[in-house]
């Protein structure tokens, strides 16, 4: 298969940006609102990242923005998918919670079923699963209840490794000896979504910047996906978002990348495209965050 079509099969759901704006400062720690955002840019930024994803065989189904909603352009937050269960995202960002209806909605006309959490959960910017679907990591800190992370594990059918004790505040071991769900701390603000930090790669590999994590975090990550799997995010691209890629195949699309993060992902085997977000990053987002995956690379190679 050609590289040009390493996305066949795939289907993702975007929002178009034409709502877009920065109007709640501090909503994450990137919102300072120390300049405007210069739309037309933005526009054509996400034009940009739309025609390389669809360059390399991706479908792409766009969700209609509802109006007034300035961030629904950051797609990832709209729901968790499963086979063909969407979990609808119930949001803690106050200027966000009138996206949970649109984006219902689009997720059903889809024909989705689609299921509403008891807690506040943020989509697949808080959930991820591995390109193969067996685990699925939830991170929270600001925004997704650590408590939610037991009922998804009900809902998708799947093993925690630790369960929320409401007493103690805390993560317990839970009773499973092969979990296959794992709750990961997000332990600095700038670095609010699990989907800012870690992005696992189509071919088996998982991106993320071990600073945004606990030591037990970063430890847990290697166990699961093996040292020789892990590729580390230096610093300096990770504070440009660089861990917030989409990955379709051999191929990453993030915003920038350093000389050093291009040489670790080419001894991996991938080719990485860059795709300027300036504008998105003002809003605390970059390119995974605008895009909401509906399955995964094991799926397409099911059907294949």
């Amino acid at each position: 298969m050609s590289r040009r079509l390493v996305g066949q099969g795939r289907v993702v759901m975007m929002t178009t940006p034409w709502q877009y704006n920065v109007g709640f400062k501090m909503m994450n720690a990137h919102m300072k609102m120390e300049r405007e955002v210069q739309l037309h840019k933005a526009q054509t930024q996400w034009c940009e990242l739309v025609n390389k994803i669809g360059r390399l065989g991706v479908r792409i189904e766009l969700a209609p923005p509802a109006i007034g909603m300035l961030d629904m352009v950051f797609a990832a937050n709209g729901g968790l998918i499963k086979g063909n269960n969407a979990i609808v995202s119930k949001f803690t960002a106050p200027g966000r919670k009138d996206e949970e209806t649109p984006y219902e909605w689009a997720l059903q006309k889809l024909g989705m079923n689609t299921i509403n959490p008891p807690l506040e959960f943020e989509g697949q910017g808080d959930a991820i699963f591995s390109p193969d679907g067996k685990n699925l990591f939830v991170g929270h800190g600001s925004r997704t209840n650590p408590r939610v992370h037991e009922w998804i594990a009900e809902t998708f059918d799947m093993k925690p490794r630790l369960r929320w004790n409401p007493g103690k505040q805390k993560f317990e071991l839970s009773e499973h000896a092969d979990p296959n769900l794992f709750s990961l701390e997000l332990n600095t603000g700038e670095f609010y979504h699990l989907d800012t930090c870690y992005c696992p790669l189509d071919k088996g590999h998982v991106f993320m910047y071990p600073g945004a994590f606990t030591e037990a975090g970063v430890k847990r990550i290697y166990e699961v996906w093996g040292h020789e799997n892990v590729i580390e995010c230096p610093r300096e691209d990770a504070f440009k978002f660089a861990c917030n890629a989409v990955s379709i195949g051999d191929t990453v699309i993030l915003s920038s990348a350093s000389d050093e993060l291009k040489d670790r992902f080419a001894k991996k085997g991938y080719n990485v495209i860059e795709n300027n977000m300036s504008e998105f990053l003002l809003g605390g987002g970059s390119c995974k965050c605008c895009v909401l995956h509906l399955n995964l690379a094991h799926q397409v190679q099911t059907a294949l």
